[in-house]
């Protein structure tokens, strides 16, 4: 628990040090706020804009958890699901790219690099095989798409690696989530 006020005591004053008020001057860059679910990976994210590249999202999910080993010669598969909670700080790098194409950034439709913190909670299902790592606090690196479409279909798939801190072991992770669901809110640049 001490994690997770950490984590959210950080990200607060990551959040206050780097907003700044808004302007449109710039047609290429991000949407205030932007509000999304999931449904085929159960979840819901909203994200905020601190500058015209740069945003930050906060999202809570049911996260799907594999785990590999090879013991013995022996190889060992499992898979639980967990409650998991997010924050992504996250710069966008080809909003210029997609207009001089013609293709829509609206809702933050573009592709990303971000740094992720993820606070991985009790898992749901297959426990015993997941001891190390009940209550973990996962930080690392991401490469990301996101697409919101005139329709309101919300598609996003991120992918990368970090580390994971359980209450008994420290280890490298895979990181990454493919989200597909709707778009429910936004809120557009002045």
């Amino acid at each position: 628990m001490n994690r997770l006020i950490s984590s959210l005591a950080l990200l607060s004053i990551a959040f206050a040090s780097h907003a700044q008020q808004f302007t449109a001057q710039d047609e290429a860059s991000t949407t205030k706020s932007v509000t999304n679910i999931s449904i085929l990976s159960p979840a819901i994210t909203h994200e905020i804009a601190v500058s015209p590249r740069q945003t930050i999202l906060l999202g809570a999910e049911l996260g799907v958890i594999s785990k590999f080993n090879i013991s013995n010669g022996i190889e060992n598969s499992f898979t639980t699901l967990t409650p998991q909670i997010k924050a992504d700080f996250r710069h966008y790098y080809n909003f210029e790219k997609r207009l001089a194409k013609g293709k829509n950034i609206n809702n933050n439709s573009g592709n990303y690099l971000a740094l992720r913190t993820m606070y991985i909670f009790d898992p749901i299902v297959n426990k015993e095989n997941f001891l190390n790592y009940n209550n973990g606090l996962a930080l690392g690196g991401v490469w990301g798409i996101q697409r919101v479409y005139k329709s309101g279909i919300y598609l996003g798939l991120s992918i990368g690696g970090g580390f994971i801190f359980g209450d008994e072991k420290f280890d490298t992770t895979g990181m990454g989530d493919f989200h597909l669901g709707f778009n429910i809110g936004s809120s557009r640049k002045k």
